[in-house]
């Protein structure tokens, strides 16, 4: 997962107000409200906080595993902690010397997101379980906020024709992956493939590719590839995808996978469409100054050169 805060929309602030408002109206020591993917629920961020929130800092990823948020993960109506010395959860360790309960509720919401709403105080045994009425109602109206401005985000990061990620979020994507690569030592690739469509009458001559020629490409690629593999258009007949933790040697493989996947895929189905030229090309990291448009004009060039190999 990036450690790029999650962007849920310019106007978030608002949950801070709903979550500080919390915090007066329970008469509490903090409030918190978590979010985190369904993609990798290994961990969730501090979206909006109020008030004394431990080791929680707003826009600061934390491990999910975290006794209520890992409780509530496993579909708990909510859970109430009492922070004692001699209690053993990790967040009890955490919290102890200050905060010494805790109120903990998930909060559905769409698109592969969840969240987790939390109050905190310093009295032992301060919160009952009368709190949940009220409570749902507020995680309700949050989850109606989530949801919109994760619509509102998708529609800036999506390529209206396919649904695929667009190039500005893939090159976003792509520089978290090699920001995560000079960290933690490890490989990113890319396979970029380009499908041609070829004129009965003038072969040297291309013709638009239709849209239903790349959902098709779209849909054999995404046959080919991982859940966690990211895959975008990047132009009118190009499609690429970026493949963590992948060698250069497995980068090939998946290469060769998709132009075959694609190839027949195309012929079965848009026969009536004539002909059309695939390119497939592979690119790895190579070094910690790689940028983006420096793998991605890596792969363009393999791609090529392939096609003019075959």
């Amino acid at each position: 997962m990036s450690d790029e805060p999650i962007d849920l929309g310019s106007e978030m602030s608002v949950l801070d107000n709903v979550i500080g408002k919390l915090q007066g109206v329970f008469n509490c020591s903090g409030a918190i409200l978590l979010v985190g993917t369904e993609e990798n629920r290994e961990q969730v961020q501090c979206v909006a906080a109020a008030g004394e929130t431990g080791p929680f800092e707003k826009g600061k990823w934390t491990p999910l595993n975290l006794t209520p948020a890992s409780r509530l993960a496993e579909g708990e109506r909510y859970v109430i902690l009492r922070h004692t010395k001699d209690a053993e959860s990790e967040l009890s360790k955490l919290l102890r010397d200050k905060l010494r309960s805790s109120l903990w509720l998930p909060i559905e919401a769409e698109r592969g997101y969840f969240g987790i709403l939390g109050l905190f105080d310093r009295r032992e045994g301060f919160f009952t379980g009368d709190e949940i009425p009220m409570l749902d109602i507020v995680a309700s109206q949050i989850s109606s906020i989530i949801n919109l401005y994760t619509r509102l985000d998708e529609v800036t990061i999506k390529d209206e024709q396919t649904g695929l990620y667009n190039a500005t979020y893939f090159r976003r994507r792509l520089a978290d992956e090699l920001g995560r690569c000079v960290r933690y030592d490890c490989e990113v690739s890319l396979v970029v493939l380009i499908v041609t469509a070829v004129s009965p009458t003038d072969k040297d001559k291309p013709q638009p590719v239709s849209e239903a020629a790349i959902r098709t490409t779209a849909d054999a690629m995404v046959y080919c590839l991982r859940s966690t593999d990211v895959l975008a258009r990047l132009d009118e007949n190009t499609l690429a995808a970026i493949l963590p933790e992948t060698s250069a040697q497995g980068a090939a493989v998946v290469a060769a996978r998709v132009g075959a996947q694609t190839a027949r895929a195309l012929g079965e189905r848009l026969a009536e469409e004539g002909k059309f030229e695939i390119a497939v090309g592979a690119a790895t990291r190579q070094s910690d100054t790689d940028t983006p448009e420096a793998l991605i004009e890596r792969a363009r060039n393999n791609a090529r050169r392939a096609a003019s190999i075959g």
